[in-house]
């Protein structure tokens, strides 16, 4: 409704409405957004049949049991045009500092991931630790330097106390602020 209110303003702003029938315009109105509609579905139905192209699903890890990887593997679920199927996770914390519901999926240590990426080709790695000083994070994106695996961050909302928390999420992008504008000094990262 607001393309069309935009459309309309700008042919009556620029005199240009008395070249174009009142028919023409009120059918296009209403047909485009029905096709496009009922285009959006047909591509979906043809994109999640199972049976169709069965080789374009890339197989996921998430690396750390946390909330947010909890929240990605469902929201990943959730919507098979993005034809991804999550592995598992791979952990080195102690069972009782995790999510009970994900201990069941815990494929391996992050130092095992290396090996399960070649050996089960998978092609996606998405990293929910917290972001700490502790260069666990970069060891394990550097073992992972020889495979053709791409590795997303998925920021950690809970351990971003340093800074003030102000995230918008927008059309599927998350917006982050992370300035303090009373203080001209560096954030300091938490120690985890």
């Amino acid at each position: 409704m607001l393309v069309i209110a935009f459309i309309w303003a700008l042919l009556h702003l620029s005199k240009l409405g008395e070249y174009f029938r009142v028919q023409v315009l009120a059918s296009w109105a209403l047909i485009t957004p029905l096709f496009l509609w009922v285009g959006e579905n047909v591509a979906r139905a043809l994109l999640t049949r199972s049976d169709v192209n069965a080789a374009g699903f890339r197989k996921a890890v998430i690396i750390g049991l946390t909330e947010p990887g909890l929240r990605l593997e469902q929201q990943l679920i959730r919507d098979p045009s993005l034809r991804i199927q999550v592995a598992g996770y791979f952990e080195d914390r102690q069972a009782n500092r995790l999510p009970a519901e994900g201990l069941n999926r815990i494929l391996g240590r992050p130092s095992d991931l290396p090996a399960f990426v070649r050996e089960h080709k998978i092609n996606v790695a998405y990293v929910t630790l917290p972001m700490t000083r502790h260069s666990r994070v970069l060891e394990m994106v550097e073992s992972l330097r020889d495979s053709t695996i791409s590795v997303y961050f998925v920021p950690n909302m809970f351990v971003l106390t340093w800074c003030r928390r102000a995230s918008t999420c927008w059309v599927g992008f998350l917006w982050l602020r992370c300035a303090n504008p009373r203080s001209t000094a560096p954030a300091e990262l938490p120690n985890d």
